[in-house]
């Protein structure tokens, strides 16, 4: 198991405790009022989807979307919650998103909310090549970077909006929107950014 991977284990044994947590507390659901209005047929890809309330969200905003979610237990939750909404499901996970890769899909929005935490720094750049790629020329990139200590015993690591822009820009990414947020639940040390990001035309790298 990578780096980037540790963090699974721990959804799947709390999964109903998680989903429910994100289901009410609001942590990273300001990024929606980032997102842009979905036109006839706009295709969303939610990165590290969780309990579905973001996928659901899109699908309501008129997205066709898919849920990247890792856990097995945390997708099961998602589906009791969500499964009237028009998501497809499927495991798959950062850095690589093999899965989504495969199947030679591209996105008018890509997803990445209250993720990018769990993603070790030495697969940042693969990370964000793999983004970049399933991000149409046009398209959107939003994502919500947690900011702050880790919690005791998680595989947490330090993130920066400087570090996304910086390992963005040569894929053709370019931030269009950047906001500053206190942590929702009054956290002490905890802050939020909200990135989106717009891929050029330009060819989203090859690694």
């Amino acid at each position: 198991m990578s780096d980037s991977e540790r963090a699974i284990p721990i959804y799947e044994r709390a999964a109903a405790a998680l989903a429910e947590q994100y289901e009410t507390d609001g942590t990273g659901a300001d990024i929606l009022s980032l997102v842009p209005a979905a036109g006839p047929g706009a295709t969303a890809l939610d990165v590290g989807a969780g309990s579905g309330r973001d996928a659901a969200a899109l699908a309501g905003l008129g997205y066709r979307v898919t849920a990247a979610e890792p856990a097995a237990a945390m997708r099961a939750e998602a589906m009791r919650r969500h499964g009237g909404a028009a998501i497809e499901w499927i495991d798959d996970r950062l850095p690589a998103l093999d899965a989504v890769t495969r199947a030679g899909l591209a996105f008018d929005l890509v997803l990445v909310s209250a993720v990018w935490h769990h993603v070790a720094p030495a697969d940042r750049a693969d990370a964000l090549a793999a983004l970049a790629r399933l991000t149409r020329p046009g398209g959107r990139l939003a994502m919500t970077l947690r900011l702050g200590p880790a919690p005791a015993g998680q595989p947490v690591f330090a993130v920066s909006a400087e570090e996304v822009e910086r390992l963005a820009r040569p894929l053709g990414l370019a931030t269009v929107e950047r906001r500053d947020e206190p942590d929702p639940l009054g956290r002490t040390g905890i802050a939020w950014t909200s990135l989106c990001l717009e891929r050029s035309g330009a060819p989203a790298g090859a690694g």
